[in-house]
């Protein structure tokens, strides 16, 4: 918008705004003067023009946006530099991965694990919207979703997280996948049923990828489901691993201790072996010639970001992630921002782990608002060397990871671990009361 002032005559005169920032302002400065009253031919034109205010479009509700909005919340509305940001989400609650396998175990209710992105977005004053993002133009600035609608943007900030892939793998449409976890969810309610149902017959679930993940749902999957079978020995549970090594992510005292577990379990695990094929009658088919039955299949390995990312033009690495630099900007194009587990460190490998995508959070935000700001000095992310990782085991207890140390599994671990998941669930529960 802009107003015309001519020999005291004043009216305001709409600049317009395409989607596209198109056609120029300059442009749209003749059509105004064109505008102005015929009878003042030699009259001077005054233009005073609004500065328009940028739009910061802010992708999936993953761990470090929910803290970035938090932030963006807690700022004095006079504090906080002009703009518009807009949160798309395909869904209303965000799954808080700390929580998840405690909810599994049957220690936290559904509610106790998901952050409210809508009551969230209008806690912090900014717009929602319930779609999916499809795909990225970054000529044009434009984020195209799945509802066939697109939205222009002058900043973005992506944090869609990632997705076992199954591409490989013949017959994968017959894997439960670990993520989204409404997928996951939904299937588990409807296995744990199952066992309801029918307390005295024998069920087997295969899980595909030892990792944290894998060892995390097979131990609180089998704690769960002997508390509903009428005999433990009713329950198998097969995890099967591409490596050598459980859990290599983690030094050898945890891989030892989870393993111990694992086998008082009664998990049958398999190792060097390489899924391969997934047949209707869920039995999982390896590279070997191993064939492991099984009634479900859950796939937790192979983490991709949503393909999207790998073709719109940002500079990711050889599996589709995109690559940023210490300001958590992508390197190939300082207007987007990319966190959590859809993003990859320039120069450092990091764990695809809930703690690194939260300790995002506030850096993020840092820099979202020096560049809504138009400042041009920026907060470094400098991850720890070391974390500490707890890991449940279902039945009320944890073990620690941290560096090459490890102990557990005790349940005073476990009370750690549920205190601090709770104290950063209760951040937003302000915004749904």
């Amino acid at each position: 918008m802009c107003l015309a002032a001519v020999s005291g005559w004043a009216a305001p005169l709409d600049l317009g705004h395409n989607r596209l920032n198109e056609p120029t302002i300059a442009e749209r400065l003749k059509s105004v003067a064109r505008k102005v009253p015929s009878f003042c031919p030699n009259t001077s034109l005054v233009l005073f023009i609004v500065q328009r205010i940028p739009h910061l479009v802010v992708i999936g509700g993953g761990h470090s946006h929910a803290i970035a909005l938090d932030h963006w919340a807690r700022q004095q509305d006079a504090s906080r530099p002009p703009t518009r940001i807009t949160l798309i989400s395909n869904t209303v609650y965000a799954p808080y991965s700390g929580i998840l396998p405690g909810h599994i175990a049957g220690f936290y209710p559904w509610n106790d694990c998901y952050i409210d992105t809508l009551a969230l977005a209008q806690g912090a004053g900014v717009n929602f919207l319930l779609d999916r993002a499809v795909s990225l133009d970054l000529k044009r600035r434009i984020v195209e979703l799945d509802s066939e609608r697109s939205i222009a943007y002058d900043f973005l900030s992506i944090d869609t997280g990632c997705t076992p892939g199954r591409s490989g793998v013949r017959g994968g449409k017959y894997a439960i996948p670990a993520k989204p976890v409404p997928e996951l969810l939904t299937a588990w309610y409807d296995i744990l049923e199952q066992v309801r149902q029918s307390p005295t017959q024998p069920i087997a679930l295969t899980i595909v990828g030892g990792g944290a993940g894998g060892v995390e749902l097979a131990l609180t999957m089998s704690a769960r489901l002997t508390k509903l079978l009428e005999r433990a020995e009713l329950l198998t549970i097969n995890l099967i691993q591409r490596g050598d090594r459980l859990l290599p992510g983690h030094n050898a005292m945890v891989r030892r201790i989870l393993e111990s577990i694992l086998r008082d379990r009664g998990v049958q695990i398999y190792r060097g072996e390489t899924a391969i094929e997934i047949e209707p009658t869920r039995n999982v088919r390896c590279a070997s010639g191993l064939e492991v039955p099984g009634d479900h299949v859950i796939w937790v390995t192979n983490a991709q970001p949503a393909s999207w990312l790998s073709y719109c033009g940002l500079e990711t690495d050889d599996r589709g992630f995109v690559v940023v630099d210490e300001t958590l900007r992508s390197v190939s194009h300082p207007e987007v921002f990319a966190s959590g587990d859809v993003a990859v460190l320039r120069d450092r490998q990091l764990p695809r782990a809930g703690v690194y995508a939260v300790r995002q959070g506030k850096p993020l935000f840092d820099n979202w608002r020096a560049t809504l700001a138009g400042e041009s000095s920026f907060t470094r992310y400098d991850p720890p060397d070391k974390v500490l990782a707890l890991i449940g085991t279902g039945d009320g207890r944890a073990v620690a990871s941290w560096g090459n140390w490890g102990i557990g599994a005790y349940s005073w671990l476990w009370w750690i671990k549920d205190a601090i998941d709770r104290r950063f669930m209760a951040k937003f529960d302000r915004f749904s009361e």
